[in-house]
């Protein structure tokens, strides 16, 4: 498919990555995408930036070299019970959120655990996207998931980058992606870009959706104005 966005991509603000925002705007440009979310890691992380961030996004102009550019976070699960990393104030100061699990954040546990702490964090009204629900650390009751964010409108995250780094991921996202074709769950397709050479690139992501025949009907990201519209709305 065509890509037009990238939601989930980092910067140097994320010690672990290692480009500008300008870097993987213009990367993004030259992959003929029209919107992208810049989403760095929130406090929980090891490596994150300090807490002045994310409120003093505000400078940013929202189209940037022909792209528009999304304030974002990756905000941390920080407990089972659905804590995040961020305060309402940064919440309220971003455009898109994502809420996800990381074993240097919170240890992982059971599959009920897992999915009880994700079915927490969907009635968090801040929270746009679980990102990375693919995770061999973090099983889940992906049926459940899927239904629970389909029924709070929310999404779920097919990410490249986690495919990338484990081959085994992508098993697990084709039974995500068949739970959510099932409940009419809307997905992301992101990178998680740690680099300006990733944006835009989504080979792995290309293969599971032609495999699958996934409806492009329930992929949130395939059209830029349905995902200014929908986070004007929430």
């Amino acid at each position: 498919m065509r890509h037009i966005s990238d939601l989930h991509i980092h910067t140097l603000v994320s010690h672990h990555a290692y480009s500008t925002v300008r870097e993987n705007v213009l990367q993004a440009r030259a992959q003929g995408l029209s919107l992208i979310a810049i989403t760095d890691h929130c406090y929980g992380a090891p490596d994150a930036g300090n807490d002045w961030h994310f409120g003093n996004m505000v400078i940013w102009p929202p189209d940037m070299e022909g792209v528009r550019v999304l304030r974002g976070v990756e905000a941390n699960i920080m407990a089972m019970d659905g804590t995040l990393d961020t305060t309402v104030g940064d919440l309220m100061a971003v455009d898109y959120v994502i809420a996800s699990l990381h074993a240097y954040c919170v240890a992982p546990r059971t599959l009920a655990a897992h999915t009880d702490a994700l079915l927490r964090v969907l009635e968090n009204p801040f929270v746009h996207t679980i990102g990375h629900p693919a995770d061999m650390k973090f099983p889940l009751d992906l049926r459940t998931v899927a239904r629970a964010c389909a029924q709070a409108g929310k999404r779920l995250e097919i990410n490249e980058h986690a495919m990338a780094r484990a081959p085994q991921v992508e098993a697990i996202n084709e039974r995500l992606l068949e739970a959510c074709a099932q409940e009419g769950t809307q997905i992301v397709l992101s990178t998680d870009a740690h680099i300006c050479y990733e944006v835009g690139r989504f080979p792995r992501t290309d293969a599971l959706l032609a495999r699958t025949g996934f409806p492009e009907s329930l992929i949130w990201n395939a059209d830029a104005a349905r995902v200014l519209a929908d986070l004007k709305k929430q």
